[in-house]
């Protein structure tokens, strides 16, 4: 049928979609990452409720990341790389703490109005530009 075959990995191998899942079958991946609620393993290991994300919102909102400096990458859970020069290595580094910094604020004092404060929307607006940037 001329469609590419789609691969799915997760850090413990090969996964599937699972067959009530919306993505079941879908070949079209805007982007190469998806998140999800649960994996299962019945005669294969299923991921369930899953959901495309970017790379921006994977480097910004997703697991532990490390600036590997020698390989110039940024490692997202220690087993997702991304090729980025060091200056953006060390910026996303950065805005990761920022962020969750504000998180951490936000969720200590919840009346907190983080764009009444200028280095807090300072933030939101960096995550809002970079996250229009993907479409």
């Amino acid at each position: 049928d001329g469609k590419a075959e789609v691969k799915l990995m997760s850090n413990t191998g090969a996964v599937e979609i699972h067959p009530a899942s919306v993505l079941w079958n879908h070949t079209d991946y805007r982007y190469p990452f998806l998140i999800y609620h649960e994996k299962v393993k019945t005669s294969k290991v299923y991921l369930r409720d899953a959901t495309m994300i970017t790379p921006y919102s994977l480097l910004l909102f997703g697991g532990n990341i490390k600036v590997d400096h020698t390989m110039g990458q940024v490692v997202v859970d220690e087993w997702i790389r991304f090729n980025v020069p060091a200056q953006h290595a060390v910026l996303i580094h950065q805005l990761r703490m920022e962020i969750n910094n504000l998180l951490q604020r936000k969720i200590t004092d919840p009346k907190y109005d983080a764009l009444s404060c200028a280095q807090s929307n300072k933030v939101v607006q960096a995550v809002s530009t970079l996250m229009k940037s993907e479409g």
